[in-house]
């Protein structure tokens, strides 16, 4: 016995690179685990992206647009900033109109939510999830049981449009780590959703000929290449964007939106 756990703990956290360290005991290392994994990290959320695109889908929205409003969007744009800016930062990064109605809901949304959040770690806390786990993974038909029900979840229409949707929208070609590579993966996906929508008008026939679809190809290329640039500038007038991050948004927005061209015009 040295006495000294805690400072081989600490050192041992920062030889392996640990981004940060905090204390902890090994009960609520496994409460906080078991309760994330059900909670915000997995179960919950899963819950909610099916809770919103149930609705959307109820009332009307195609599949593509319910699964970019529920999912895309949420996992390729906003977490990514929230994770490396804060939600502070997210608020005062959005619309006036998203901050609104984000900061409005959401105490509706945690008033909703958290007696759900109660009941969760209370069955944490007495055992009951820890019960379950082992009784359902020790059966004999364990892994049958379990790939039916991966099966039902990889039938549902969320996550089915969400194939769809990943198969004409490309994912940035550099890790999302900053927001110099955000402005890339905008402009990506709102050339996936312009490529959607310039599909449905041109499938009309008749009424969309070959040169209505080439006019108006081009005036959708030329405003988003507008609608890029503002996006730029801002970020570099509000210092949310190195000089390297301008040339390298710079570079991939001119290839995207020449592919692009080259999409709407072949």
């Amino acid at each position: 016995m040295t006495g000294k756990a805690k400072e081989k703990a600490i050192a041992l956290g920062v030889g392996v690179g640990s981004g940060y360290l905090y204390e902890t005991t090994f009960e609520k290392e496994v409460y906080s685990d078991l309760y994330g994994e059900r909670g915000c990290l997995m179960g919950g959320i899963h819950g909610m992206f099916l809770a919103q695109y149930e609705v959307l889908r109820e009332q009307g929205h195609s599949p593509s647009e319910a699964f970019n409003e529920t999912v895309e969007e949420a996992t390729q744009s906003l977490y990514p900033l929230i994770g490396a800016n804060g939600m502070d930062w997210m608020y005062e990064a959005c619309s006036t109109t998203a901050r609104r109605g984000a900061i409005d809901w959401s105490s509706r949304f945690k008033d909703a939510l958290k007696p759900v959040f109660n009941d969760l770690y209370d069955s944490v806390k007495t055992g009951k999830e820890t019960e379950r786990s082992l009784t359902f993974n020790s059966q004999p038909d364990y892994r049958q049981k379990y790939e039916a029900e991966m099966q039902e979840i990889r039938d549902l229409e969320i996550w089915r449009a969400g194939k769809a949707v990943r198969f004409v929208s490309p994912r940035p070609v550099f890790p999302h780590s900053n927001t110099d590579f955000s402005i890339v993966d905008y402009v990506q996906r709102t050339r996936s959703k312009v490529v959607m929508l310039l599909c449905q008008y041109g499938s009309q026939g008749s009424v969309c000929g070959e040169r209505e679809r080439e006019r108006v190809a081009v005036s959708l290329t030329k405003g988003m290449q507008i609608w890029a640039s503002c996006i730029i500038l801002f970020c570099t007038l509000q210092g949310r964007i190195s000089v390297s991050g301008i040339a390298k948004s710079l570079f991939f927005t001119k290839i995207h939106f020449i592919s692009f061209k080259h999409l709407c015009f072949d």
